[in-house]
């Protein structure tokens, strides 16, 4: 149970450092693009994002069946 306490503590200070680092990085990045070409990373990382969802999650199903697979038949 420790270790679960553990790793959601830790899952939380990666969130939090993930804010601090976008709330600070933006408007460096928007200094550096100017808002035209900023705007156009936004866009493209927004679809990113979206894609990244629309996963379902079939990069680990195919992960852990490729795994069971090979177990299976090195176990027979």
């Amino acid at each position: 149970m420790n270790q679960l306490k553990a790793g959601a503590l830790l899952s939380y200070v990666v969130l939090g450092l993930n804010t601090a680092v976008g709330l600070l990085y933006t408007p460096y990045l928007l200094r550096m693009l100017g808002q035209s070409e900023y705007g156009l990373y936004s866009l493209v990382a927004s679809i990113i994002a979206y894609l990244t969802i629309l996963d379902l999650g079939f990069g680990n199903a195919i992960v852990r069946y490729t795994a069971k697979f090979v177990w299976m038949k090195t176990n027979k």
